[in-house]
């Protein structure tokens, strides 16, 4: 990483990644001293945003259309993979809500548990590995048939948009808005991007104490998961941790 503008805290430049033959130019702000894998969600954010709209630039051009909009939230009752440190910060961000709000949430968590739990579902989630016969694509569907919506979601949009999960940026669609109610690999079509960054966050923030969440915590168990599990993903430099994604992408 050049460093074009460096301050106290942070340290920004262009940096070229070349990903499936094709390089890319980004330019990223990371901070210049150690700190927590958490700190640099908003940076992954970022990179995960610009991927996309690379993506969303890319079909534009052949004449595609988003068709993902505010009020159409059946995507939001799919299964959401977070990275560990995600969970941690979903849970930190639960917890700085208003008393009211806060109490909404954690019953709508809790009662996705009471209906994971009901379908034979929970056990599989919280502890993958003793389930190998399971498919991920069985227990994608699976957990779309429960129609268990987000806790976060508000008339069908989300209600911490600004936060959201990386997984959730990353997915949009060009099919038909209506087809995502009953989302086949035939009627539904998701926009392609370059890289996903929350694949190589989820990486990056595992750690062999969580195998059973591997590969990753579901958006429905992060509270469960934070409240049982100690945030003790290594801490480094900004540019030596964003390197790992780097080189998970390029890879």
């Amino acid at each position: 990483m050049s460093k074009n503008n460096k301050s106290d805290e942070w340290i920004s430049g262009e940096i070229g990644l070349t990903i499936n033959g094709k390089t890319v130019l980004l330019n990223v702000s990371v901070p210049s001293s150690v700190v927590h894998p958490r700190r640099m969600l908003p940076v992954f954010q970022k990179l995960t945003n610009t991927f996309v709209e690379m993506g969303v630039r890319d079909d534009v051009e052949t004449g595609r259309a988003v068709s993902c909009k505010a009020g159409c939230g059946a995507c939001c009752r799919q299964i959401v993979p977070l990275a560990a440190i995600e969970a941690h910060a979903i849970s930190a961000l639960v917890k700085s809500m208003p008393k009211a709000k806060q109490t909404l949430i954690l019953q709508r968590f809790k009662d996705a548990i009471e209906k994971l739990a009901a379908a034979d579902l929970l056990e599989i989630l919280r502890e993958r590995e003793k389930f190998p016969e399971t498919t991920p694509r069985e227990i994608g569907l699976r957990y779309f048939a429960l129609d268990i919506a987000c806790p976060f979601l508000e008339n069908e949009s989300c209600s911490i948009h600004k936060n959201r999960p990386l997984a959730c940026r990353e997915y949009l669609v060009t099919s038909p808005a209506e087809n995502c109610a009953n989302p086949t690999a035939e009627t539904v079509r998701q926009i392609p991007i370059p890289a996903k960054v929350s694949n190589a966050v989820i990486k990056l923030s595992q750690n062999k104490r969580d195998a059973g969440f591997v590969p990753f915590v579901p958006l429905t168990l992060a509270l469960e998961f934070s409240a049982r599990t100690v945030d003790d993903s290594v801490s480094d430099t900004g540019q030596n941790i964003l390197k790992k994604v780097f080189d998970d992408l390029t890879a």
